[in-house]
């Protein structure tokens, strides 16, 4: 049987991405993520690269 997804928003998450050209940074990742409140299946949306690994996290961001 297949699961008939309801996702809910859990927010903000954080991840390390490939490194930086010409420097000892790597690229700060970020995604929203969502989980199904029936299966728990998670998914990752909207993955997008913000600042490198020299900045602080975004307020409010977890780890992924």
């Amino acid at each position: 049987m297949q699961c008939e997804h309801k996702y809910n928003y859990i927010g903000l998450v954080y991840y390390v991405g490939d490194p930086i050209p010409g420097s000892g940074a790597r690229a700060m990742m970020y995604a929203d993520k969502y989980f199904c409140e029936k299966c728990l299946d998670v998914r990752y949306l909207n993955e997008r690269r913000r600042g490198d690994t020299y900045t602080k996290p975004i307020a409010g961001s977890l780890p992924k």
